[in-house]
């Protein structure tokens, strides 16, 4: 007999990128490191492929329900190597950006 996926139990992994970004998914099963497999943004934007470097595991500290499962994540083709040039790119953006804000005295004002 065949299994629906709606009967097959998921478990809920966190995800982390080098970026210090993360994502809470759900998995028919928990990655051991070395698996490799394709991250999607957007469905409509191409993908990016990524490498597990470490499966961490953390029991529940209040001893209710399961703990929790966190993949350290390493990229793995030139896709995701230009997802975290782009994250890079954009936090130079940033910085410097309110570097120049801060010179200019235009900076945030608080309330009086």
């Amino acid at each position: 007999m065949r299994r629906h996926r709606e009967d097959l139990a998921l478990i809920t992994v966190t995800l982390h990128f080098p970026n210090a970004d993360f994502e809470d998914i759900q998995l028919p099963a928990v990655p051991s490191k070395g698996d490799t497999f394709f991250w999607y943004e957007k469905p409509s934007e191409s993908h990016s492929m990524w490498t597990v470097s470490s499966v961490d595991w953390s029991v529940n500290r209040y001893g209710r329900g399961p703990g929790t499962v966190g993949i350290v994540l390493d990229p793995a083709d030139e896709a995701a190597h230009e997802v975290l040039q782009q994250y890079d790119d954009e936090r130079l953006a940033e910085a410097h950006a309110r570097a120049a804000q801060k010179r200019s005295g235009d900076g945030p004002t608080s309330p009086a």
